[in-house]
């Protein structure tokens, strides 16, 4: 059994707006980064309509600077993310009397294969 770590993370997807880019799927979620990759995380059981956003906090292992992600669904379908941001919660800068994530990736690019 794999025990969740003590670095949290958010990731938020929000769907393309078009009718047919959203699923009923359930949608799972695996982080990579430069230590390793982070344990598979089921981000949403009843999937992600279009043109809405849905987010996932959770702990992981530390998997270092994150350079890139996994996204499964379940069943044979379609989906289309619009935009995926991962941040590290762990990581923090501050500025003023505001707390800001310290590593924060935004993906609006998506290749399809």
């Amino acid at each position: 059994m794999e025990v969740d770590g003590p670095i949290s993370y958010k990731v938020t997807i929000t769907a393309e707006d078009k009718p047919k880019d959203g699923t009923n799927s359930p949608i799972f979620f695996t982080i990579i980064g430069g230590k390793g990759k982070g344990q598979k995380k089921l981000f949403s059981e009843k999937g992600l309509e279009a043109s809405k956003t849905d987010s996932l906090t959770f702990n992981s292992n530390d998997i270092g600077d994150i350079s890139g992600f996994a996204l499964e669904i379940e069943e044979n379908g379609r989906f289309k993310p619009k935009e995926i941001v991962i941040e590290n919660l762990s990581k923090f800068f501050v500025i003023g009397n505001s707390c800001w994530p310290e590593e924060i990736i935004q993906i609006r690019q998506f290749y399809y294969i």
